[in-house]
């Protein structure tokens, strides 16, 4: 993927999800937290990265942006990332 998202022109939009209903109340694990990011022309996802219980989405976002080397291609994200 990483060599299709090089060649990628347009928009990929990032955002990052949170697995719903999937909070373990027995061992008191929080759910599965993600980041993806749509090129959007395309409609498909790039990647995907799991994000750290001790971490945050705004940590995660930089580094699958570095995996996925995207040029020339506008990112966009939510406000959180301002």
């Amino acid at each position: 993927m990483p060599d299709f998202a090089a060649q990628l022109k347009g928009v990929a939009a990032v955002d990052g999800k949170s697995l719903r209903r999937a909070y373990d109340h027995v061992d008191g694990q929080s759910p599965l937290r993600l980041v993806n990011v749509w090129a959007v022309e395309q409609r498909l996802v790039l990647g995907q990265l799991l994000v750290d219980e001790k971490s945050n989405e705004i940590q995660a976002v930089p580094d699958i942006l570095e995996w996925l080397s995207l040029t020339d291609v506008t990112i966009t994200a939510d406000a959180m990332h301002c």
